[in-house]
């Protein structure tokens, strides 16, 4: 998704070069026709506008009605912009003549991914490139000041990870990107985003993300907390069903993480507040029984006054090789729940001593 909203920016920026810099009668009669074939091209994908503006006094080129679908399928849009302004470096083009996008903001946009039942996502990329399509992420950033993403949704379909279709949707979308520029080989930026996460079962959860990062040629460094409240888990059952030996039918829960990425190498703290879970060991797997009674007597150690089972748990390594580990008040209970065994152990060797 970074890659294609990455390769989406460079190409808007020729783009917005082509609506400024050319003239009034050439872009009435050529320019929408030219912008979208061109951007079509260079993306390997079905892209079209309703109608696009001008303002060289505030330096910007707007887009209306913005619709970006696979080829083989024209009619099937995965992204949808009712409006999408490019800021311009106005210097840059008076001294340069050079198009340079600072910043972009989308209000109303609608993404939708599918993933199929083969693994493949409806997000697919055929075309020739252009000038820049190969850029990495500092050298677009460099010039890029701001994006916001105001409003939109997101929704994601999984049929590959079960025979039922995994949906995904989330609403009121919302990022704010802001960049120091280029200095000195690095750039440093800030990011937040929040979105909504509707409910079958129960009143919307809420997900969000504050980051800061510094942006080298080769790396990115970065800071991040990860924040989640009250998210229905019935997105995620699938997941958990096939990766794991436990069966999760539904439930609640919070979440709170630190993400720390530093020259490549990953450290994630993580705590997870289940508030309703329904959830049983798979009869199938092996030694069952046996995992099944030692889920039962860590239990009582991870709830807390409330009801709650609080869980945390680690990530660490390089990007290449991140292994996970438990956290502390796991640790406890796992420690607690052994000496409990081992009191019921010693009792029983009394009783037949005596």
């Amino acid at each position: 998704m970074l890659k294609f909203m990455l390769k989406f920016f460079v190409i808007c920026s020729l783009i917005a070069a082509l609506f400024i810099g050319g003239a009034a009668l050439y872009m009435k009669l050529y320019g929408k026709a030219l912008a979208q074939s061109v951007l079509s091209d260079m993306l390997g994908l079905e892209v079209k506008y309703g109608g696009a503006a001008v303002d060289i006094d505030k330096g910007s080129v707007s887009f209306t009605g913005v619709t970006i679908a696979d080829r083989a399928s024209p009619g099937n849009y995965f992204l949808k912009i009712e409006k999408l302004i490019l800021g311009i470096d106005k210097d840059r083009l008076i001294k340069e003549r050079a198009v340079v996008v600072k910043s972009a903001r989308l209000e109303g946009a609608a993404l939708n991914l599918e993933r199929s039942k083969d693994g493949s996502f409806n997000i697919r990329f055929s075309g020739r490139g252009g000038p820049g399509s190969r850029k990495s992420a500092y050298d677009i950033l460099s010039g890029l000041k701001e994006i916001s993403i105001i409003n939109s949704r997101v929704r994601f379909s999984d049929s590959f990870i079960a025979r039922r279709p995994a949906v995904a949707i989330f609403d009121g979308f919302n990022l704010q990107f802001r960049s120091s520029g280029a200095g000195h080989d690095v750039i440093r930026a800030t990011c937040s985003a929040g979105a909504l996460v509707p409910s079958a079962s129960y009143a919307s959860g809420a997900l969000s993300i504050r980051t800061g990062m510094a942006i080298y040629r080769d790396r990115v460094n970065l800071d991040a907390q990860l924040d989640a409240q009250f998210v229905d888990l019935a997105f995620l059952c699938p997941y958990i069903n096939r990766y794991t030996p436990f069966i999760f039918r539904g439930g609640l829960f919070s979440s709170a993480s630190d993400l720390r990425i530093y020259n490549n190498r990953l450290d994630s703290p993580t705590t997870v507040v289940f508030h309703a879970i329904d959830m049983n060991v798979k009869p199938y797997t092996q030694n069952s029984q046996f995992l099944e009674a030692n889920v039962g007597k860590l239990v009582p150690y991870l709830e807390s006054r409330g009801g709650e089972i609080i869980f945390d748990f680690y990530l660490t390594g390089t990007l290449g090789n991140i292994t996970a580990g438990v956290g502390p008040r796991v640790r406890n209970a796992i420690g607690m729940a052994t000496m409990e065994e081992m009191s019921k152990i010693f009792q029983q060797l009394q009783r037949l001593r005596y």
